[in-house]
C-alpha cells in the first residue's frame, strides 16, 4: 500500500496548480506503508487502519 501527503502550501511556494483531491503520485510525500508501521505483513487489515491513524 502506498501512503502520500500533499501540502498546499508547498504547491503555492512551487507556483503549481493547486489540487483538491491529489493521487498518491501527486503528493508531495510519498513512503509505502511497512516504512510507515513496523511489522504490517502480521497484522489484518482493520489492525493497519487504526495503527495508520495513530502515526
Amino acid at each position: 500500500m502506498n501512503c502520500g501527503i500533499y501540502a498546499t502550501e508547498l504547491a503555492h511556494i512551487q507556483s503549481k496548480e493547486i489540487l483538491t483531491a491529489p493521487k498518491e503520485a501527486e503528493c508531495h510525500f510519498r513512503a509505502r506503508i511497512e516504512s510507515i508501521v513496523e511489522g504490517t505483513f502480521n497484522l489484518d487489515f482493520p489492525s493497519i487502519l487504526l495503527r495508520i491513524w495513530m502515526v
